[in-house]
């Protein structure tokens, strides 16, 4: 009986470090895709490889302000003309992640764009019926006060 629990319990904890290491690959896969097609914008000029990315409940907050979608899209758009202010690219390194239910969770470093140095963010997308992701929500965990 006891060989039984051991193996099962090995069996188990398998199970669960496989399914860490694919959610950590979708996140890297899924932060990398969305920080291109952000600062994609630059040279396309099209919103839509942003607002592609965003659900439509986003809430994404900010320090001391809370964005909701029209006002996330305003402030990356405003970050994204004022070039000579954000001249680097947005880079996001995952650090951790993992899936429950449709919702994909990751911490990250952010770099470059509007970011202070690895600034870190907590992100969620959320799965669309179509298989893609969507960001529903995000706070920067390292805000400064000066």
């Amino acid at each position: 009986m006891k060989l039984l629990c051991v193996a099962v319990l090995i069996a188990s904890t398998t199970l669960v470090t496989c399914d860490d290491a694919a959610a950590l690959e979708l996140a890297k896969t899924t932060a990398t895709k969305f920080a291109a097609d952000v600062m994609n914008i630059r040279k396309s000029e099209d919103i839509h490889e942003l607002t592609n990315w965003l659900s439509e409940d986003l809430v994404f907050n900010m320090c001391d302000s809370r964005l909701f979608k029209s006002h996330f899209v305003a402030l990356v758009t405003q970050s994204l003309i004022d070039e000579t202010k954000f001249p680097k690219d947005l880079t996001l390194e995952v650090e951790n992640a993992f899936t429950r239910e449709d919702i994909l969770s990751m911490i990250v470093k952010a770099n470059g764009f509007v970011f202070e140095t690895d600034d870190k963010l907590i992100l969620e997308f959320k799965k669309q019926e179509d298989g893609t992701y969507k960001l529903s929500y995000g706070t920067i965990t390292t805000c400064t006060y000066q």
